[in-house]
């Protein structure tokens, strides 16, 4: 009797999240990164809700600004867990020019230009 009741339960895994993909942000500003979570252990099916303004709910969140984004899944059992996404993006880039005038009328002038930021520009 008591071997049939041991046999019969079944163990139940914690659910357990991480991250596994990202896509920082392409440009300073922009709304072009991404964050995919794993969902192991646990009973399927898992739902998904993450901390960005859509409040999305698929495994990978996209269109995402630079910041820190927590995603909460949830398994059939209504058990947890939690993944954190932090999201880079480029420093902003700044540019300057500095013109020379060209002199009595020669085509001798000329502007510098200078640009910073996060490498590569064109």
């Amino acid at each position: 009797m008591y071997s049939n009741f041991f046999s019969n339960r079944k163990q139940h895994r914690r659910a357990c999240a991480s991250i596994s993909a990202q896509t920082n942000v392409a440009c300073n500003g922009a709304f072009t990164g991404s964050a995919t979570v794993l969902a192991t252990g646990g009973t399927s099916p898992f739902t998904y809700l993450w901390n960005d303004p859509s409040a999305q709910t698929l495994a990978t969140a996209t269109g995402l600004a630079a910041g820190t984004y927590t995603v909460t899944i949830t398994d059939a059992n209504g058990c947890t867990a939690t993944a954190q996404a932090i999201i880079p993006q480029p420093t902003a880039l700044s540019g300057g020019a500095v013109a020379t005038s060209s002199t009595c009328g020669n085509a001798n002038g000329s502007v510098d230009l200078s640009v910073s930021g996060t490498p590569a520009y064109t």
